[in-house]
């Protein structure tokens, strides 16, 4: 009888550690938004970071408008180094002016991002973004909150060996653009009912924000590359 419990054990553990991302709603907690994340490939033990991940960057061209972009690839993810800047048929804009869309890309609302990516690239899921924050040493129990977490935003900003440029291009909701020099505000494309995941990154924090908001606002995108 130990020796078929021992053998059961073994048999969950494994399946622990093979099962791809799971994300669970925890229904305790007043915000719907409120998960638990399990992550295949994460370190268990947070005081062993696993290693900086290799980089290569490289361009591309938008084959819709010409616009040529940066990627980088940081692992396994090849992410655009840029803010999407295609102008789709409605519900996109340049913040204030079109003085700012050369260095900040377009800001976009939740519906209209299927179209929005270049063919061969898409919208980011809230588990990529998480995949993105792991190799860059975000502590495992620490993924799944809501608000700010860990202290690698730096890691992003331009200047960084990682090439991601993060630049703070603002938000638009309500019919005003605002924090433009201050912050910058990314969709996924992951939603649980009407709020969707978004992260923020906030001049001089060092932590990465992961937050909901609704799907009128106006915000940046960062396209990822197919593994399709």
């Amino acid at each position: 009888m130990k020796k078929r419990l021992l053998i059961l054990c073994l048999i969950l553990l494994a399946g622990c550690v093979t099962n791809p991302a799971v994300i669970k709603p925890d229904k305790n907690k007043g915000i719907p938004f409120s998960t638990n994340v399990y992550l295949n490939g994460w370190t268990v033990n947070p005081a062993h970071p696993p290693a900086a991940p290799s980089v290569t960057t490289g361009e591309f061209t938008d084959e819709r408008d010409n616009q040529v972009y940066k990627w980088v690839k940081i692992g396994t993810q090849t992410w655009m180094a840029q803010n999407l800047n295609y102008k789709t048929a409605t519900n996109s804009w340049v913040y204030n002016t079109d003085d700012h869309h050369n260095l900040y890309g377009r800001l976009y609302s939740f519906d209209v991002l299927l179209q929005a990516c270049p063919k061969g690239w898409h919208v980011p899921t809230d588990t990529e973004w998480m995949q993105l924050e792991k190799y860059l040493c975000l502590k495992y129990d620490e993924a799944g909150l809501l608000g700010s977490r860990g202290d690698i935003a730096d890691k992003l900003l331009p200047g960084n060996s990682n090439g991601f440029n993060i630049l703070y291009g603002g938000w638009y909701n309500n019919n005003n653009f605002t924090g433009i020099g201050k912050s910058a505000y990314f969709w996924t494309s992951t939603g649980y009912g009407q709020p969707i995941a978004i992260r923020v990154f906030k001049k001089g924090k060092q932590g990465i924000y992961r937050n909901t908001i609704n799907r009128e606002a106006g915000l940046s995108l960062r396209c990822v590359k197919d593994y399709w």
